[in-house]
């Protein structure tokens, strides 16, 4: 009879089957919106870009998980690989709360320079993922394939788990804090006419942002 905790451990296998299907949707999904943002033009208008770069860490996030690299690798790998995983998290975040502040900001200020936002939002997206990555390879963590199949969070470790929870936890928060300052902006006299002129751009930032926060609550 299997102890309880080689239950766990086995139950957790990166290559199993759910986590191998919720890839693959993933990557099928996550390429649909890069391959059509590279092949027409007219879908790189604001706010596509900011779905495209969060499409695209998603879809590398996904591809780490879709081909069981971890039963590959010796302990210098195993770390590079949750080095890696660290990185696509937190840098995928990033990117869905540079969407929710672009929503806020458009409709209190529709005469923001976009293109120079997007910029920022490059240093603060893959910046932030960086320190992190950084952060969890110079840690005292230890990561063998051989003592444990995933070469990331243990799910038998409750402060670990923790660490990943709170992330995702916060940037729903912060979603949906910068959804409802956006519902209550009144803006002031000549500014109704400039953010009419943006309708479109707000309306598609608020469509995608409102689902990525009901997807993330539904994952939690």
């Amino acid at each position: 009879m299997k102890t309880h905790e080689a239950y766990v451990l086995t139950d957790v296998q990166p290559d199993a089957l759910p986590t191998r299907t919720g890839a693959l949707i993933s990557v099928i999904s996550c390429s649909i919106i890069v391959f059509s943002y590279l092949w027409k033009r007219k879908w790189r208008r604001h706010p596509n870009p900011l779905i495209y770069w969060k499409s695209v860490v998603d879809l590398l996030y996904a591809l780490r998980f879709q081909y069981g690299w971890d039963r590959y690798t010796n302990t210098l790998g195993c770390r590079s690989l949750a080095t890696l995983t660290q990185f696509f998290i937190f840098s995928s975040e990033c990117w869905f709360l540079s969407m929710s502040f672009n929503l806020y900001q458009c409709s209190t200020n529709p005469f923001t320079n976009l293109k120079q936002n997007l910029q920022w939002y490059h240093v603060f997206s893959w910046g932030v993922g960086a320190l992190f990555a950084a952060i969890l390879w110079i840690s005292s963590l230890e990561f063998d394939p051989k003592v444990h199949p995933s070469c990331f969070v243990d799910e038998t470790d409750a402060n670990q788990l923790l660490v990943y929870y709170v992330v995702v936890i916060l940037a729903v928060l912060c979603a949906v804090i910068f959804a409802v300052l956006e519902t209550q902006t009144h803006p002031f006299g000549g500014m109704k006419e400039a953010l009419e002129a943006k309708k479109d751009v707000i309306r598609s930032a608020r469509i995608f942002t409102v689902a990525y926060i009901i997807y993330q609550i539904i994952l939690i």
